[in-house]
């Protein structure tokens, strides 16, 4: 039978290199899923919470900067589109973004850059009409954050 000490030692030992093993990467664009669907932006599901710090719109990709905490396994983010857009000028709608942190108990605050693809194809908006778009982002775990393309 082991010792106290010799137990509390052999723990430390154990406890430290599991600890070493769920180390987070620092490439955190290998811990996010970007996912995207079209639904009502009234319809908000539970989302994990996230800071919104910045929206803008880059050539033909909808650029979101938001901060998280995680590290360990990967995090979902999903962009909820209108079901109708209208290729107008000067279109102004509102999405929605959903966090799912799939039970990421670490405890890094992480800033991320995420890149949705909003090109013609998907959106059916064309290249000169996104270059005059304003979307409003919507904080799907707090509804009163919303950050706006200038």
């Amino acid at each position: 039978m082991l010792k106290p000490v010799c137990r509390k030692v052999v723990f430390l030992a154990l406890f430290i290199f599991c600890y070493k093993q769920q180390l987070p990467a620092q490439n955190w664009d290998d811990k996010i899923n970007l996912l995207a669907s079209k639904g009502t932006v009234f319809l908000i599901e539970n989302s994990d919470p996230f800071d919104l710090l910045d929206v803008k719109i880059v050539k033909e990709q909808l650029v979101i900067k938001v901060r998280y905490v995680g590290g360990y396994v990967k995090h979902d983010f999903e962009i909820v589109w209108p079901v109708i857009l209208s290729d107008i000028y000067h279109p102004s709608f509102a999405v929605v973004l959903n966090h799912d942190n799939n039970y990421d108990l670490q405890e890094k605050l992480i800033t991320q850059v995420l890149r949705f693809d909003i090109e013609e194809s998907r959106l059916g908006l064309s290249s000169q009409t996104l270059q005059n778009t304003h979307i409003t982002v919507i904080n799907g775990s707090n509804r009163d954050q919303k950050v706006a393309t200038p």
